[in-house]
């Protein structure tokens, strides 16, 4: 892509109305979605975008006066394709929802998940500030001790750890405050006690996320399940990790050097243990006469020491 995202994106502008895609052609993108770019941001469920997109061929009238319903199966598809002016479009209409609905908020996680993919990340850096505070509207910061069933819970779980992660890459990548602060958090990551499978209903989905088909191609769906259980936590793990990178080393208060080097020590410490615990698939070895091209993996060199 030779231009700027934001020239691509607003040189085709598209009616909120209009259904843009061919039905075999939209199946593609959700698959897309869901096998690739959901695999560490996932709290849309496969089956809740395969009703939406069935709804939405099938010219639902209540769906498509639905706002919040249409702006989230439009950005999911504009993961893939040019939809995210319509998305943004019914977005705007769900403001005066309130307090805001999961659909909503999924809305809005989606939306900064699509501005970060196409790397406009001032955008992205004020969309996770919106989502951010429209969820603590709704604490979706605090643990719930009842009223929500597995697979709403999960996704609740899903939004506020996939935003949080995302707050710590861009205040990492940009220099700029973190927008959650570490002591309000009392929800607990994902767990499978929550959900049976974290968002996967498709056996298929399962076998397919980068990375995880390499070598248990033969392994139960359960087995993927919870790997991938295993992927999000560590990717989780790992941005509270970031946030004690930001404070105690690039924090806007100064530190002695015996601080700084103890920080250092900590962390290292912390990194080891993560290390340690995560799916070795995250940090393959590299093969002898492996070809470049051939790593699948590679760390953004805005973290690399």
């Amino acid at each position: 892509m030779s231009r700027p995202a934001e020239e691509v994106l607003s040189g085709h502008p598209l009616k909120a109305s209009l259904i843009p895609l061919d039905r075999r052609l939209a199946e593609e993108y959700l698959d897309c979605f869901h096998s690739h770019s959901c695999a560490t941001y996932r709290y849309i469920p496969r089956s809740q975008s395969n009703e939406f997109l069935g709804k939405l061929y099938s010219e639902d009238e209540s769906f498509l006066q639905d706002d919040a319903s249409m702006a989230v199966v439009f950005l999911i598809l504009a993961v893939g394709s040019r939809l995210y002016e319509a998305a943004q479009s019914r977005l705007e209409k769900t403001s005066s929802m309130f307090p805001p609905s999961i659909l909503v908020m999924q809305a809005h996680c989606l939306k900064c998940q699509f501005l970060l993919a196409v790397n406009i990340f001032n955008s992205a850096w004020l969309a996770v500030g919106t989502a951010v505070r429209l969820g603590q509207i709704v604490g979706f910061h605090k643990a719930k001790a009842i009223g929500s069933n597995g697979l709403e819970e999960f996704t609740r779980r899903g939004m506020f750890w996939s935003l949080y992660t995302m707050d710590r890459y861009l205040s990492a990548a940009l220099g700029r405050p973190m927008m959650i602060n570490d002591d309000d958090i009392t929800i607990p990551y994902p767990e499978t006690a929550v959900s049976s499978s974290p968002g996967i209903d498709d056996s298929h989905e399962a076998k397919t996320v980068p990375g995880i088909v390499a070598h248990i191609k033969s392994a139960p769906l359960s087995y993927h399940v919870r790997l991938m259980l295993l992927i999000l936590i560590s990717t989780y793990r790992l941005a509270r990790i970031t946030t004690q990178v930001l404070r105690k080393l690039y924090g806007s208060r100064k530190h002695d050097r015996l601080a700084r080097d103890e920080s250092t020590s900590e962390i290292e410490v912390q990194l080891s243990k993560w290390l340690d615990a995560t799916p070795g698939f995250l940090s393959p070895e590299e093969q002898s006469g492996q070809k470049e091209s051939e790593v699948f993996y590679d760390v953004p060199w805005i973290f690399k020491r």
